[in-house]
């Protein structure tokens, strides 16, 4: 995919992310572009170009908000690998399963992760309100909006690529 295409979808989601995720807020939680956009970009381009679209928009995302670039970069990168483990595993199940899992994990654990940084910075920290506002309902955004995208994508006739890298060299 060229380099190009890449910055723009980028760019795309991190003021996406910042004009119009919040005008639609279930309770604490609003949608994540970023994450949609990087596992959407996993599963139809490939591995290699997520592993650049993914830290360039966890850095351009942290540039329009008001959170740390190296946090939300920290966040994402999970993505990746619970992707490449569940194509390893050989367990019988589709592309949008597996897109599923990978990018709700990832959305968990970035909310899990903002959620200890706003604690780190002073805010309290109610498990039973951040679990029923935060993390329930982000599940269920990230869950509608992969969702919601996935399927005309792949009714357009984008196939999906494998998400895993060729295994050359040495340990091969």
């Amino acid at each position: 995919m060229n380099v190009l295409l890449v910055l723009l979808l980028a760019v795309t989601a991190a003021v996406t992310q910042v004009s119009v995720a919040p005008l639609f807020p279930v309770s604490a939680a609003t949608f994540d572009f970023a994450l949609a956009s990087s596992a959407l970009l996993l599963v139809f381009s490939g591995p290699r170009v997520a592993m650049f679209a993914l830290p360039l928009t966890a850095i351009l995302l942290g540039f329009v908000t008001d959170r740390s670039p190296a946090l939300l970069l920290v966040g994402y990168l999970p993505l990746l690998p619970v992707a490449a483990v569940l194509a390893d595993l050989h367990v019988p199940i589709n592309r949008h399963a597996q897109l599923l899992v990978a990018g709700l994990s990832t959305g968990l654990f970035v909310r899990l992760l903002l959620a200890l940084a706003a604690v780190a910075h002073g805010a309290a920290f109610p498990p039973c309100v951040v679990v029923w506002q935060l993390f329930l309902p982000g599940l269920l955004l990230d869950f509608l909006l992969l969702t919601i995208v996935y399927f005309p994508l792949r009714f357009v006739g984008w196939d999906p690529k494998s998400m895993t890298l060729r295994r050359s060299g040495f340990a091969a």
